[in-house]
């Protein structure tokens, strides 16, 4: 739409189908357009205005609806769920709320409270339990606290001590020492003598001059080993420490023979 000062001429150029609006309020549309000729014809009246009843001014409008297409700030009430402006109430409890402030209050029942303070007056200390909800302190460990002994009765109670060991050691002493078995081997060549009897002497550790001994042919003695120990009708006729003495009072045996010497206390 065209708006112009007077009414339009066949020399006023335009489009056919444009309207031109004269400052009379007359409203005029271009039918034709040849050669330069124009053909104008009035169609209505309106008047520029901002009523229900009068045409509004182009530029306006334009910019009038170029506003409408931008970001605007919101105009409802703010939700849970949806960004709005702050309403009275919300602002009051914003502005009742100090800088930095939290609405955390930590607990006050027993078990939850802060550790108390520490410094030079309580250095090495440890922090003890009262008897009354929340009354832990700091405080010296004593003997007590820990089941020791007063000081002062550490000397009965070692001389205690002692005498029950002395007790234990002697009742452990007089008690039969557990039996164990050593193993050795009566050699052909380590036979003493001309004639009956025959000796010999076999290291046996474990063995001593008074203990009691129990003495047979080992479990791995073959059947001519059994009968060459029965006819040299062997005996043990000494022992020492570390040692037992062998005596044959028949044959010499002819071969090595497997013993074994059970210590029995």
């Amino acid at each position: 739409t065209l708006v112009g000062g007077a009414a339009p001429t066949s020399g006023t150029a335009g489009q056919v189908g444009q309207l031109y609006l004269a400052a009379n309020g007359s409203l005029y549309k271009c039918t034709a357009a040849s050669g330069g000729v124009y053909t104008w014809v009035m169609v209505g009246e309106a008047s520029l205005g901002e009523t229900a009843t009068t045409a509004y001014r182009g530029d306006r409008g334009k910019a009038a609806y170029d506003h409408s297409q931008t970001s605007h700030a919101p105009t409802t009430q703010a939700t849970p769920t949806a960004p709005g402006i702050m309403s009275a109430a919300d602002k009051g409890k914003l502005d009742g709320v100090a800088a930095g402030a939290n609405n955390y209050a930590h607990p006050v029942s027993d078990g939850t409270l802060h550790v108390p303070a520490t410094g030079t007056n309580s250095s090495g200390k440890v922090l003890k339990a009262g008897a009354t909800a929340g009354s832990a302190a700091w405080g010296t460990m004593s003997a007590a606290d820990v089941g020791a002994e007063p000081v002062g009765t550490a000397g009965t109670n070692v001389a205690a001590h002692n005498t029950a060991s002395e007790a234990h050691a002697a009742r452990f002493n007089s008690k039969a020492n557990v039996p164990i078995a050593t193993t050795g081997t009566l050699t052909v060549a380590g036979w003493v003598g001309a004639a009956a009897p025959y000796t010999q002497a076999l290291a046996m550790a474990g063995v001593t001059a008074t203990n009691l001994i129990c003495l047979s042919p080992a479990s791995t003695a073959t059947k001519a080993q059994l009968e060459s120990w029965g006819a040299g009708m062997l005996f043990c006729t000494a022992q020492a420490a570390g040692s037992i003495t062998y005596t044959a009072y028949g044959d010499k045996p002819t071969m090595d023979l497997p013993v074994v010497v059970g210590i029995l206390g």
